[in-house]
C-alpha cells in the first residue's frame, strides 16, 4: 500500500475542501460592499429620489471599483469611506436631476414665452421710481381707501376685498374705485401718467 493509502486508512476518507478562488473571494467582497453602499444610500437618499436609488448604488460601486483597482491591494475599505462615497454620489445625482429639470423647465418656458427680453437699465430705474411714487401716494390715501386699494392691487376682486375687510360689497366698491382715482391723480401730479 502506498503512503497515501495508509494515511487514508488511518485518518479516514479525504473530503475535498471547498477551494475558494480569488475571484470568489472578490465577488463576496464586492457583494458586501454593494450591500453596505445600498444601505447607506437608502439612508441619505431623499424620498423624491427613491426611484433612482439603484442607479446611485451602481454609480457608487463604479467609484469604489475604480479606487480598488488603483490601490491594487485587498485592504478592506472603511465604513466611513463607503458612507462618504454614498453621500457624494447621491448629492451629485440630485444636482444632475435638478439641473435637468431646470433645463427642461427653461426650454418649455422659452418655447412658450419666446425669447427673454432684458430690460434696459434706465427702464428698471424708472420702474423703481414708479414703485416709490405709488407707495408714497398710497400713504397719502385715507386708511380705509388705502386698505381697499392695497388688496385690489394685490389681485383680490372687490367682493374678496370686502369679505377680507368685513365690509359690504357696495362700500368696498366705492372705496376701491375712489381710492384708485385718488391714486391716479397723485401719480399724475408726480409726473407719472398711464
Amino acid at each position: 500500500m502506498s503512503v497515501l493509502g495508509a494515511k487514508q486508512a488511518f485518518v479516514g476518507p479525504v473530503t475535498p475542501l471547498p477551494i475558494r478562488s480569488k475571484t470568489q473571494d472578490e465577488n463576496a467582497t464586492l457583494r458586501e460592499i454593494r450591500q453596505r453602499l445600498a444601505r447607506a444610500i437608502r439612508t441619505v437618499c431623499p424620498a423624491a429620489m427613491n426611484a433612482h436609488s439603484e442607479d446611485i448604488v451602481q454609480l457608487a460601486m463604479l467609484r469604489v471599483a475604480k479606487v480598488r483597482a488603483e490601490a491594487r491591494d485587498a485592504t478592506p475599505l472603511p465604513t466611513s469611506y463607503l458612507w462618504r462615497v454614498a453621500y457624494s454620489t447621491t448629492i451629485d445625482e440630485l444636482r444632475k436631476l435638478q439641473s435637468r429639470q431646470r433645463t427642461v423647465d427653461g426650454a418649455a418656458e422659452a418655447s412658450v414665452a419666446g425669447p427673454r427680453v432684458v430690460p434696459a437699465p434706465d427702464s428698471s430705474a424708472e420702474a423703481r421710481q414708479l414703485g416709490t411714487a405709488i407707495r408714497s401716494c398710497l400713504h397719502g390715501l385715507g386708511d380705509n381707501r388705502r386698505r381697499a386699494v392695497n388688496l385690489y392691487l394685490q389681485g383680490h376682486t372687490v367682493p374678496e376685498a370686502g369679505s377680507l375687510l368685513g365690509w359690504n360689497r357696495k362700500r368696498t366698491e366705492n372705496l376701491v374705485f375712489r381710492g384708485l382715482a385718488d391714486l391716479r391723480r397723485c401719480l399724475n401730479g408726480k409726473g407719472f401718467s398711464p
